[in-house]
């Protein structure tokens, strides 16, 4: 063996300790947070692999999907967690694929009324030949024509697309979108709604951002119309 060869693979050896040692430290911290978080937010922590996240079109079909570091709220069912799952990448060849990871930060919370299956997504739909699995339909002209260069809007309920996206809605999801609009994670944004519950899921984060991330999420709930209480009442 060269000395090239020698020095390239004492390279190769060195920076696989050096990744392995600094993910040890940040798995420590992460560790300490999440108590620290438990407190602070009067949450509980869920072992990693005992939540399956269910109930949203996001955590339907995905191969391999994994929550971690989960907070949940035993009182609220509010949750926040790093969600990660393998999923097919085409660059518009039907042909053509490949395999990646997609890790996102996911935060769930309760909603005050009964909300038709709505999704808020950057994507519009394509599926290359694969049958869609979502069954409802696009909804025109909702919002501002800015809020439609950013969102497409599913929904089984047309009307309600309509109702959830007052100026108000709109101003919040749009301090989100901007804060997060960057190469890597611009259009990685997304919001669905589904019963007495919204999820939320945008770019992965640290626990260290938990708080922030759930008080936004809480933040755009807020945010929602109040005649939305009106017009789909909690059943009971």
């Amino acid at each position: 063996m060269d000395v090239a060869a020698i020095v390239i693979l004492v390279l190769a050896v060195v920076i696989a300790v050096v990744a392995f040692v600094a993910g040890f430290f940040d798995r420590r911290h992460d560790r300490a947070r999440i108590a620290q978080l438990e407190a602070e937010l009067g949450m509980r922590q869920i072992p990693d692999g005992v939540y399956r996240p269910s109930g949203f079109p996001l955590f339907e079909g995905r191969r391999k999907p994994e929550a971690r570091w989960v907070l949940t709220d035993p009182d609220s069912e509010d949750a926040i967690f790093e969600f990660r799952y393998r999923e097919d990448h085409w660059d518009g060849d039907p042909d053509s694929s490949s395999d990646k990871t997609v890790n996102m930060t996911c935060m769930i919370v309760g909603l005050p009324f009964d909300a038709p299956g709505l999704r808020l997504t950057p994507e519009a739909r394509v599926t290359f030949g694969r049958p869609d699995p979502h069954a409802d339909a696009e909804v025109d002209q909702v919002g501002t024509d800015e809020f439609r260069s950013r969102f497409h809007v599913y929904s089984d309920d047309p009307d309600f697309g309509h109702r959830l996206v007052d100026q108000e809605f709109e101003a919040v999801l749009g301090e989100l979108w901007e804060a997060e609009s960057n190469k890597a994670s611009e259009g990685r944004i997304r919001v669905e709604l589904r019963g007495r519950r919204m999820l939320v899921a945008a770019r992965f984060v640290r626990v260290d951002s938990y708080a922030e991330r759930l008080a936004w999420a809480r933040r755009l709930r807020d945010s929602m119309p109040i005649s939305l209480e009106m017009w789909y009442p909690p059943a009971g």
